[in-house]
C-alpha cells in the first residue's frame, strides 16, 4: 500500500481533503490533484533518506518526537493548527536537505497538478506531516498485532516501504537507489 492510500484510507479520507481545501482556499478537486502529485514526491524523498543509517535514524527520530500520526487521526487540526506546518517544515528539511529542493519539488508538483506554486508551497509541509503520519500509523499497526516491540514493527514497515518491487528483499532496491544517486 502506498502512502497516498494510507493517507486517504480505505474509503478515501474526505475529511483530510476538506480540511486542506479549507486551509488553502481551493477546491477539493484541486487538493486531490495536488496530493496525487505531492505524496509520491515526498515518498521518494523519504525512501532516499532511509537508504542510509543516519537518514533512517533521523526519520525514526521524527516519528518519535513529532508524533505525526495525530494529523491522520484528527484531520480537523490540518485547517487551523500551525504546528502541522512547523512539523512539516522539519520533515521536509530532513528528507530534502534544504529549502531550495523543497521549492523545486513544490514547483514540479504545481505544474503536474495544474495548481499555483504558492498553494503547493503552502501545502507541502502539511502533506509531509500527513505522509509521515501515515507511515508512522502503519508502522504502529504492523507492530501491534505481532506483539513485537514497536521498533521491530517500524523496521518491518521501513523494509516494506523500501522494497519497491515487492520481492521481499531490499538489497536490490538499495542498490538501485545508490546507482541513481551516484551515477
Amino acid at each position: 500500500m502506498n502512502l497516498l492510500d494510507l493517507i486517504m484510507g480505505d474509503s478515501g479520507n474526505q475529511q483530510v481533503i476538506g480540511q486542506l481545501a479549507k486551509r488553502a482556499g481551493v477546491s477539493e478537486k484541486e487538493i486531490s490533484n495536488i496530493l496525487a502529485q505531492a505524496v509520491p514526491a515526498v515518498s521518494r524523498g523519504m525512501k532516499s533518506k532511509m537508504s542510509d543509517e543516519n537518514g533512517l535514524s533521523s526519520i525514526m527520530d521524527i516519528l518519535k518526537d513529532k508524533q505525526p500520526e495525530r494529523y491522520i487521526e484528527k484531520p480537523e487540526e490540518l485547517a487551523t493548527n500551525n504546528s502541522v506546518v512547523d512539523d512539516g517544515n522539519s520533515i521536509l528539511s530532513q528528507i530534502f536537505g534544504n529549502k531550495d529542493t523543497s521549492r523545486e519539488v513544490a514547483s514540479r508538483v504545481a505544474t503536474k497538478a495544474g495548481s499555483s506554486s504558492g498553494v503547493v508551497k503552502m501545502l507541502l509541509p502539511i502533506i509531509a506531516s500527513l505522509a509521515m503520519g501515515a507511515f508512522s500509523k502503519k508502522g504502529k499497526a504492523t507492530a501491534a498485532p505481532a506483539q513485537e516491540p514497536q521498533s521491530s514493527g517500524m523496521m518491518g514497515m521501513v523494509k516494506n516501504f523500501i522494497d519497491a518491487d515487492d520481492d521481499g528483499s531490499i538489497v536490490d532496491d538499495l542498490f538501485t537507489m545508490a546507482v541513481r544517486r551516484f551515477f
